[in-house]
């Protein structure tokens, strides 16, 4: 599989933040910590 292919099929979208939003960041580290913390039931998916 060549690198774009890889890159293709693994990546996530996230929206571009212009200015400061510090209530959508806190959003975005939550929400991420949540899946880490079940990242091995979700890879087993």
């Amino acid at each position: 599989m060549s690198g774009c292919s890889y890159v293709n099929a693994n990546h996530i979208f996230l929206p571009v933040i212009y200015g400061e939003a510090p209530e959508v960041i806190e959003q975005y580290v939550k929400a991420f910590e949540k899946v880490w913390a079940h990242r091995a039931e979700l890879a087993g998916a």
